[in-house]
């Protein structure tokens, strides 16, 4: 970890690790940066082999683990956060990809910007035995 004080920016070298909440990241290496009045996190910046991982509820109210690579993460506000660098989500059996997702924490939903998705629907058991 390196300390820019007068810049306001901490920079993080080598297996970098956080956790916030149910969210846990994983990364190679990354910046930090803060307000200059306050010193309180402005947004950061994660590189190489990003991997995020957490766990939430889904509608329905059932515990869901999400999964999210990328080569790039940004960070902004107090949940927010934008993947980018060929970017996938695994949520439940649904895999996404896109140009950029962004995601919120303990919210299932997500936005994804040129999508490119692969969600697989369950088959209604009882409609086979119907037909």
């Amino acid at each position: 970890m390196e300390l820019q004080g007068l810049k306001g920016v901490i920079g993080l070298k080598e297996n970098v690790f956080f956790q916030r909440g149910e969210m846990k990241v994983t990364a190679r290496n990354g910046d930090v940066f803060l307000e200059q009045a306050n010193k309180k996190l402005k947004y950061f910046i994660l590189n190489d082999d990003v991997k995020v991982t957490e766990n939430l509820l889904d509608a329905n109210g059932r515990p869901m683990v999400r999964q999210a690579f990328a080569e790039r993460m940004e960070g902004f506000g107090q949940d927010k956060i934008v993947l980018s660098g060929a970017p996938r989500v695994l949520q439940g059996k649904d895999v996404m990809k896109g140009y950029r997702i962004t995601m919120r924490e303990k919210l299932e939903f997500i936005e994804i910007e040129d999508a490119m998705s692969d969600v697989q629907v369950k088959k209604d058991e009882n409609k086979k035995k119907e037909n």
